[in-house]
């Protein structure tokens, strides 16, 4: 990408989003985006840190020429990237058109609505207590001795 292109696209990410940027060189460094201070026709002025490192605050000129791709560090919503380009999210329509309509899993008996795995229900499995859970466990570990039990009346 040319350098213009670089400025569009940092110009277009608002600025409380910036603390959530990677910057990836071409040399594989990874500058973690605290701010971006000024664009230059050549070079960006950064205040980050470098990644797996805790020393924050540092200032790096990084010229355009050396990006290699620009990253959020945390989760970003589909919505949010597309209100970067100025598009409207994707409605229901468009949506189904892409990902498909949704469907319902076909039954053993082929119909539709009855799962094809009954889930199974409190009637079926029954948890365990504590007790027999700790007592199953201290049976399967070597060496380890049962706790006396306490005299029933």
């Amino acid at each position: 990408m040319q350098n213009a292109g670089w400025i569009k696209l940092l110009k277009r990410i608002p600025v409380e989003q910036h603390s959530k940027l990677v910057l990836i060189t071409s040399n594989n460094v990874e500058i973690n985006v605290q701010g971006i201070l000024r664009l230059e026709a050549d070079y960006a002025v950064i205040r980050g840190r470098l990644a797996a490192s805790t020393e924050a605050g540092r200032f790096f000129f990084v010229p355009y020429d050396q990006l290699n791709h620009l990253a959020f560090r945390e989760g970003v919503l589909e919505a949010q990237i597309q209100e970067l380009f100025g598009q409207a999210p994707p409605s229901a329509a468009r949506r189904e058109e892409v990902e498909g309509p949704e469907t319902t899993p076909l039954g053993p008996s082929g119909e539709e609505g009855e799962p094809a795995h009954p889930l199974p229900g409190p009637e079926r499995a029954s948890l365990p207590g504590k007790a027999a859970l700790l007592e199953r466990l201290r049976r399967t570990r070597p060496g380890q001795a049962l706790p006396p039990r306490p005299a029933q009346p």
